[in-house]
């Protein structure tokens, strides 16, 4: 009986397992790819605009230009090796009163519209930080330059599936990782 040759029935069994088998793999295969696709097709892509002009709008502007929301979970601004974590009010004020020291009349700030958490969703934009009308406003972002020329902006967000993403800005260059 062990030597028995192998009849029709146990043929299309066992290419029922194979067939099977390659269908298992194949639908695993096709459900990481598919997760893939959509963690790519809802990368948010944010931007740091600066907005002169529109008394309404001047600051600086978070955008989300990728096609997912972006949960933000960190700012940081470097300048001369010094840290600044935007995030604590303390750091904030500090970083404030350094950009206006000597500047006349001493421009005010309104507050800090972006926390931890902050969502964005596609295509929207968030006052990231708003200056109460400042007559010589070309003056402040001059001062800005000059005081913090090598100053690097670093906006740290999420997806919706949790993978970080990090955008470096230096100096008028943009970098989404």
């Amino acid at each position: 009986m062990a030597d028995a040759p192998l009849t029709s029935s146990d043929i299309i069994a066992m290419s029922s397992a194979v067939i099977a088998l390659c269908a298992l793999g194949i639908s695993i295969w096709q459900g990481y790819v598919t997760r893939q696709h959509n963690v790519l097709s809802a990368r948010p892509i944010i931007e740091l605009l600066a907005c002169l002009g529109d008394p309404e709008k001047d600051g600086i502007i978070l955008k989300n230009a990728g096609p997912g929301p972006a949960i933000v979970r960190g700012i940081t601004l470097t300048s001369d090796r010094v840290r600044f974590n935007l995030f604590s009010e303390h750091e904030f004020k500090k970083l404030l009163s350094a950009w206006t020291e000597g500047l006349s009349p001493t421009p005010t700030f309104g507050t800090l519209h972006v926390d931890d958490n902050t969502i964005i969703a596609s295509g929207e934009s968030v006052q990231f930080l708003a200056v109460n009308p400042y007559t010589p406003m070309a003056q402040l972002f001059l001062r800005l330059e000059e005081k913090f020329g090598g100053m690097e902006i670093d906006v740290e967000y999420e997806c919706l599936y949790g993978k970080k993403h990090t955008s470096k800005y230096k100096r008028g260059v943009s970098n989404a990782a």
